[in-house]
């Protein structure tokens, strides 16, 4: 495994979120300011509602002459899993290597199996980062995404069932295809990125 950044011990670091900061602090995760991260972020907020406070323990903060200046988040998930929220982009690139130092740190200390974050395919800089940090590939995906004006009604007759595209005649895969007004389609390559702790 690829070693964290090393600093020098006098450098700056990172704490543990106090609670009366952590509306605060999420606000500096990049997440919050991306609009296609927005909802994510959201929804993993939501399962935080009724959470203990340990369940916190993975927000780390970097303060600047007392102030607040940047934040990490590592979201527990079932499993010994982990999900990684980064900091906001312009965070002084001090502060985000000791945010992601004490990350790799706090996972490791916690025997997470796996934390992983999804990145765009163009999100270069963020890659060399992360694999600078310790974290490696994982996978690549390749998905389609798309929005539509129509709700899909839960007590419909015909229940929602997945089939595999090939196994469609031609007339049933065009059929999917519905008129470019109504449902935009868009590719999109994603990268998938890891911190595995155990084998």
């Amino acid at each position: 495994m690829v070693k964290p950044h090393q600093r020098p011990l006098n450098s700056l670091s990172a704490i543990p979120c106090p609670p009366s900061q952590r509306r605060e602090a999420l606000l500096y995760l990049a997440a919050a300011h991306d609009s296609a991260l927005q909802s994510s972020l959201s929804s993993a907020l939501k399962t935080m509602s009724n959470a203990p406070e340990e369940a916190w323990e993975g927000l780390w903060v970097s303060y600047t002459a007392g102030r607040l200046s940047g934040a990490i988040w590592v979201q527990c998930l079932p499993r010994q899993m982990a999900q990684l929220w980064l900091p906001l982009p312009s965070v002084a690139a001090e502060h985000t290597h000791a945010l992601l130092r004490a990350a790799y740190q706090w996972v490791t200390t916690q025997n997470m199996r796996l934390c992983h974050l999804t990145l765009s395919s163009q999100a270069t800089e963020t890659e060399a980062l992360l694999s600078e940090h310790g974290m490696q590939r994982l996978v690549c995906l390749e998905h389609l995404t798309g929005s539509s004006h129509r709700r899909l009604a839960m007590n419909e007759t015909r229940p929602l069932s997945l089939q595999p595209f090939a196994a469609l005649t031609q007339t049933e895969q065009l059929a999917l295809w519905p008129p470019w007004d109504t449902i935009r389609w868009i590719a999109v390559l994603c990268v998938t990125y890891s911190q595995r702790t155990s084998y």
